[in-house]
């Protein structure tokens, strides 16, 4: 290979890097927001989730309390309810 062959070679070297740069950039960018994207669903799937769960346990909770303290009212004051002592 001659010098005027070699300059000719890096130049096309040169030109393929400067096109294949931003192309290779842009395809890891698209990659990374696709992923970030995934992981972003992935989050908001989860804290739906767990917030119906919160939800849904609260209002369980609530009951119970509620039947708690009617059970707990009809035996410290049954006359109330039209028990008899």
């Amino acid at each position: 290979m001659t010098k005027e062959e070699v300059k000719i070679f890096l130049e096309v070297g040169k030109l393929a890097a400067s096109i294949a740069t931003p192309i290779v950039v842009a395809t890891l960018g698209i990659l990374l927001l696709h992923r970030i994207e995934g992981v972003k669903a992935l989050v908001a799937k989860q804290t739906e989730f767990h917030k119906k769960w919160a939800e849904q346990f609260f209002e369980c909770c609530q009951g119970f309390m509620q039947a708690l303290e009617r059970e707990l009212a009809l035996l410290i004051f049954p006359r109330f309810h039209g028990h008899s002592s």
